[in-house]
């Protein structure tokens, strides 16, 4: 079977509301095939994370270009599956991603944008500087007590899926009788595996939060809408964070565990730094 045309792979990603300002179908060096489209980073505000996210579900290698255009990359040593498989899975990745967030980007062709764009926060200096090292996570019994009782099953679930928390808050007056509660809120440790910044970023849009850094400028924090139903926006951030987890499972088996070991020796991390098309 023929690869797919450039012209049919561009008009695909348009149809899903992702522009594209290059493409490369396949290019053959000595035994390697590799394929890469680069996507506008105006396409729409948070598109970024969105793309990482599901570069990372199809197993592509997201990075920013010199100006933090998202390119995505796939190479094949020659005999390995048809570039054609791999285009075919990237394709199938954005669209179910772009389903998952049609209620975000409908949100933003009626004006409302997010505060905090992924992509603007990532390539800040002092985030370039960060080593970050992935840590086994705790065992929830051991906080769990902690814990708002109104949501502890839900901090349960997030940490059972492998996204990892640190503090939270329900945000209801009854469970803090001492004092005013803070608005609802969760805070996601980014050392929960490699990677996890935008997939949280990801999240968040898809269920309807606001996502922003945690005051120390890492680590992700999630707060739920002005206006919104508490109890609601919970349940949704779970039922987005299993749906997440389903998506990113061939990302968090076969990628996740490499770049653990890759910190044994305490190396930093850095997954997201640019790439320069060739």
């Amino acid at each position: 079977m023929s690869n797919p045309s450039r012209s049919y792979l561009t008009r695909s990603f348009k149809s899903l509301g992702f522009r594209v300002k290059n493409l490369v179908v396949l290019e053959r060096c000595d035994d390697v095939e590799r394929a890469e489209v680069t996507f506008d980073r105006l396409t729409y505000p948070n598109a970024e994370a969105h793309l990482f996210t599901a570069g990372d579900a199809a197993l592509w290698t997201p990075c920013f270009s010199d100006s933090y255009d998202v390119v995505l990359r796939k190479e094949l040593s020659l005999g390995e599956d048809g570039i054609l498989a791999e285009w075919s899975r990237l394709l199938s990745r954005i669209a179910q991603l772009a389903t998952h967030l049609a209620d975000y980007r409908n949100r933003v062709r009626h004006g409302d944008y997010p505060s905090v764009i992924w992509a603007h926060t990532d390539r800040a200096w002092h985030r370039r500087e960060w080593s970050i090292i992935p840590h086994p996570l705790p065992d929830p019994e051991d906080f769990i007590h902690y814990v708002d009782v109104s949501i502890r099953s839900h901090i349960l679930t997030l940490n059972e899926l492998g996204f990892g928390t640190m503090e939270s808050c329900s945000g209801l007056k009854q469970e803090h009788t001492d004092r005013d509660p803070y608005w609802p809120y969760v805070m996601f440790d980014e050392r929960s595996y490699p990677g996890i910044a935008p997939h949280l970023f990801t999240l968040a849009d898809m269920a309807s939060w606001v996502p922003t850094l945690a005051p120390h400028s890492f680590d992700v924090y999630l707060k739920v809408m002005k206006g919104d139903k508490v109890a609601d926006a919970w349940d949704r951030l779970i039922a987005s964070a299993s749906t997440l987890y389903d998506f990113l499972a061939s990302y968090r088996n076969h990628r996740v565990p490499e770049s653990h070991a890759a910190q044994g020796n305490i190396q930093k991390l850095n997954r997201h730094d640019m790439c320069f098309p060739r």
